[in-house]
This record gives structure tokens, sequence and C-alpha cells, in this order.
């Protein structure tokens, strides 16, 4: 037999800011992380930390700061454009250094 008696509840409520809570850096960096569909080796390997700094996040053992904490928002809020440039930014660590020192180089020469 089906119950056709309206519902006690709504079970499609509405979500807002005062029915539910942020999710922290740590769960944020979970998020990004599977939708990535990366392990923690890679991820960790794309963030420049270990393994253990990650997993300590993720659990919310430790807290990310300053910068890191910056790039976790990045992640989680554009995952896959974030995961793009910085495998662009890491692959070519040469040319990113040599127009730097250009950079300096044409600063030097101008102030002599």
């Amino acid at each position: 037999m089906i119950d056709r008696s309206p519902p006690d509840e709504d079970d499609n409520p509405e979500w807002d800011e005062t029915n539910c809570r942020s999710l922290t850096d740590g769960e944020k960096l979970v998020v990004a992380r599977v939708k990535l569909g990366l392990t923690q080796k890679s991820m960790a390997d794309l963030l420049s930390v270990s393994v253990a700094t990650l997993r300590d996040w993720e659990r919310q053992r430790t807290k990310p700061r300053g910068p890191s904490r910056a790039l976790i928002q990045l992640v989680f809020s554009h995952p896959e454009t974030i995961r793009d440039w910085l495998v662009e930014a890491t692959a070519a660590p040469a040319s990113v250094g040599h127009r730097h020192s250009g950079a300096g180089e044409a600063r030097s020469g101008g102030g002599g």
C-alpha cells in the first residue's frame, strides 16, 4: 500500500547560509582533488607540498596558512583552470627563470 498522505517535512529544503556551514580548507581541498580525479600524491605534487602536509590539511590536523590557503581556495573555485596553469608553470621553469633574469638585467641596465 502506498502512503499518499502529505509529508511531514520538506524532503528537498532550500539551502542557504542559515542552514548550512562553509567547507573547511581541508574539505575544499578534498573536493577539488576528487573533481580533478587526483590521488593525494598527485595533488601534493601539483601544489608543491609533501603528501604528509596535504593529508594533514585534508584531515584537518593542521591548517594551511598564507599563500597555501589562497591556492586551495583558487583550486577549489576553478579546479581545471588552476590545475592547467600549475602544470604549465611547473613544466617550463627554465623559461620562467630566463624571463625573470632578462627583466632584472633590463632594470639594472636602465639605472646605470
